[in-house]
This record gives C-alpha cells, structure tokens and sequence, in this order.
C-alpha cells in the first residue's frame, strides 16, 4: 500500500507541476494578462513607442525567469541538453519526484504510517518551488500570502469535527477553492494545507490518517477545476468572496444574545477586511473611480452622486495614498488595524471557547502573520497583502463550525463551493471575453518586429510589466 500511494503521488504532482508550470503549456490567461501589461505600456505613450523605443538588446543567452535560480538551468543543461528553457520544469519535476521517494520511505519508518510518509512526500515535492518562489532574488512574498490563508481554512478543518470523510473531502475541496483565488498551483496550494496536516498527524489525533487522505483527495480533484487569475483577490470577485465568507459567521453571531462580543469582533474583522481590501485595490491600480467595488455598484446604477458613498470612497482613497500612514508603506497601515483585530479574536477564541492555547494550527497562524506582514512590507506586494483580509474572514469561520456542526455544516459547505466554482467561473469567462477581438495592430507589428530582430542569445531588457509581456506573449526573452 505504500508503494501504491508513493507512486501514484508523485506522478500526480509530478504530472500537475509540468502542465502548471511549462512555459509550453500556460493556460490562456497568461497570454491576456501579457497582452494587457503591452497594451498598457503602449497607452501610457499615448500610442507611441516612447517606452518600447528604449528597449535595448543584450547578449545574455536565454534569460531565466526572477524566481528560478540560476544555477538550476546550468545543471538541466548537462542532463536535458543545451535548451534548458524548454526543459528545466521537467527537470525539476524528476527531482522532486526522486527527493520525494526517499521522503516518504523515511518519514513511513519514523511514524510508522503510508499517510505520514504520504504527507511528507508531498511536502518535499513543492517545498523547493515554494522556497524559490518566495525567496529568490527579486523578493517575491507571493507564497507567503498563500501560506497564510491555508493556515487560516486549515484551523476551520481542525475544528469540523465529524467522523464522515466525505465531508472532510470537501472542506478539503473548499480549501482548495479559496486558494484558487490567489496563485493557485498543484504546488502553492498543495503545500500550505499539507503542511498543517503533517501537524496534525504527528500531534497524534486518531483521525488523522483518515483526515489527512481525505485532504489530498480534495486538492487532486481541484486540479480539474479552472484557474483564477491572482490579481482577483483585488478585483471586484475579491471584494464578494471576502464579503461572503465574513457575512455567514457574523450574522450567525449575531443571532444570539450571548454571543455578542463574538459578534461584535467578526464584526469588525469583515469591516476592517472589505475597507483595507479596497484601500490596497486603490493603491494597486490608482483607479479614479475608487475601487472595484463602486465599479460594480455604477454597473446597477447605484451609488451615483450619493454623498455618503462619496465620502466612503474619498476616505477609502486617503487611507490608501502615501503620505496618511506613519508607516512608509501605506499598506502597513491598512493591515495594522486588521491585526489588532486578529489579536483580539484570537484571545477570544482561545479563552471564551475552551480552545487549547498549545494547539499547533493557532500558534502557527498568529506566528506566521506577524512574520508575513513584517516581511511582505519590505516587498511592497499589494496582491499579497489584500490575501490577508481574505485569510482573517476566512478564519472566523472556526467558531461557526465549531459551534454549529449537524446537518447545516455539510449545506453551507456545498454553497461554499457552489457559490466559489460560480466565482471562477464567472471570472474565467470575463478573462476570456477580456482581450477577444482587442488585438491592435500595433501590438501585432510590435510582436512581429521583435521576433525578427532579436537574434538567438539575446534578449531584452525592460521593465518588469513590459518584460513579462514580452516573454509570454511575444515569445521573447527578457531581462527585468
């Protein structure tokens, strides 16, 4: 049974990281979002070529990607030949492949169980991609933040005590949802749950095994499902996900008397959550209407020349322009109220709810979001931050569950999933729709131009919007 597992786990994750990270085979979305960066380059010069004229041409090979180390394509080259760029994913599938195999033998024999060894094999399998990802030279905190909401749904699974493990499967499945939304990958999403259930297995809980099988059964079956582009946590599909998970819990709260300061706390962390969300949607993208979500309400014709939401968005505009906060960061600002407010709930939850202050899935998440904001400052990812409001509504949802299993348990979370596979979709076909027939021909001339002059080993150097388009869309390779 152990070999059964191994094997079919690593060609799984093997099989799910070529698909989801060759450069061959990036789904459609990547194309729109590079034709996007060009098209934009090309409006801020008001059509000309001001900015794509300075482009300068350097004989710097075949360019690697900023999250890959560079010394990972030299050694691809003496084992796969001398076109590491088409190779190098498949390299790195087979390493991990291999380094997760003596994984799963060692950690089997120190446990004494497939699940454990199963558990650690997958870990081993993403962790190199994940440490590059966040570490590599460019300061890219984007896992971090992927980390963080895992944490969050994972304490929601800890404390979905029911020994049915098809609803085990899918609060596994959901977790995968709510991942989908920021950069999901059969590695990113793969490691922060698994991660937490290795806790949870060596914690020594009886249900583990069965717990943790049920997890990887829902995160495999969430390869099927389609892919959300990153930059949704900060569009409008951001804003009603993090207004549906907060609202549930705080309403249930609220329906109860006793439950009043419970309430009053989700209450404040959904507030804090959609206001601090739609600050950093402001900063990302300067947007003159004020956020995502006055977009849509102007949609339905709501909101037009209302002075209180005229002030709600000049104040939501102020809190997220330089120059409000103390902090050099204005989004430092933003998620300093949140973690107050997390502080808070957490001493509440810990001390009103007889949960264990020794349990490892909440001193992993408070430890981990005083790091990740600390260090996701210094990198300015305004992405990153917007997925810690997603993560702390995401996280009120443990008193809920906790207080209210039965049979509404297993309901909401089929909504949960119904009402997230709605929201991807629902963005997939507006990604899709996005750049059909928008295709300019200066854009194709400009493609077109770049393709014949630049010559085999050189590239070019750019910026990083311009270059990401460039490489994806144009097929060039670029220096960022």
């Amino acid at each position: 049974m152990r070999w059964g597992i191994a094997f079919a786990l690593l060609i799984i994750l093997g099989a799910g990281f070529f698909l989801r990270a060759s450069p061959g085979l990036q789904s459609e979305g990547l194309t729109q979002d590079a034709a996007y960066h060009l098209r934009r380059a090309l409006a801020w010069d008001q059509g000309s070529y001001g900015e794509i004229d300075a482009l300068r041409f350097h004989p710097q090979g075949h360019l690697a990607w900023d999250t890959d180390p560079p010394g990972l394509y030299a050694v691809s080259s003496i084992f796969l030949g001398s076109d590491p760029e088409g190779n190098i994913r498949v390299f790195q599938a087979a390493v991990g492949a291999l380094i997760s195999l003596v994984g799963f033998l060692v950690a089997s024999r120190l446990w004494g169980s497939p699940y454990a060894g199963l558990l650690a094999a997958a870990f081993l399998a993403v962790a190199p991609g994940h440490v590059v990802r966040t570490f590599a030279p460019g300061f890219r905190y984007d896992g971090l933040g992927t980390l963080l909401i895992g944490a969050h749904l994972f304490t929601l699974l800890s404390f979905l005590n029911t020994s049915k493990t098809i609803w085990l499967f899918l609060t596994s499945l959901l977790v995968f949802l709510s991942l989908t939304v920021w950069r999901a990958t059969v590695g990113f999403a793969g490691l922060e749950i698994l991660v937490l259930a290795g806790i949870w297995v060596v914690s020594g809980d009886k249900k583990a095994p069965k717990t943790a099988l049920a997890i990887l059964l829902g995160l495999m079956l969430g390869l099927l499902l389609p892919y959300m582009r990153a930059q949704g946590v900060l569009w409008s599909q951001g804003f009603f996900l993090t207004l549906l998970l907060g609202v549930v819990p705080f309403f249930y709260s609220l329906s109860n008397p006793k439950r009043l300061f419970r309430a009053v706390t989700l209450g404040l962390v959904l507030v804090v959550s959609l206001v601090g969300r739609q600050a950093i949607s402001q900063t990302a993208f300067d947007r003159e209407e004020g956020s995502a979500f006055r977009v849509w309400l102007s949609r339905f014709g709501w909101g037009e020349g209302d002075p209180f939401l005229e002030n709600l968005y000049s104040f939501v505009r102020e809190l997220g322009s330089p120059g409000v906060s103390v902090f050099w960061n204005p989004n430092v600002f933003s998620c300093g109220l949140l973690l107050v407010v997390i502080g808070v709930a957490l001493w509440f939850l810990r001390n009103r709810n007889n949960v264990d202050s020794k349990q490892p899935s909440w001193v992993f998440v408070f430890v981990l979001t005083l790091v990740w904001v600390a260090l996701t400052a210094l990198a300015d990812r305004n992405k990153v931050f917007a997925s810690l409001f997603l993560a702390a509504v995401a996280g009120s949802w443990v008193p809920f569950c906790q207080s209210y299993r039965g049979r509404l348990v297993p309901a909401l979370l089929a909504v949960m999933i119904t009402g997230s596979l709605g929201l991807m979709g629902w963005s997939s076909y507006q990604g899709s729709k996005e750049f059909v027939g928008q295709f300019d021909p200066a854009l194709e001339q400009l493609c077109a131009f770049l393709q014949e002059e630049v010559r085999d080993g050189e590239g070019v150097a750019s910026d990083w919007g311009t270059g990401y388009a460039l490489q994806t869309y144009a097929q060039v390779p670029t220096l960022t």
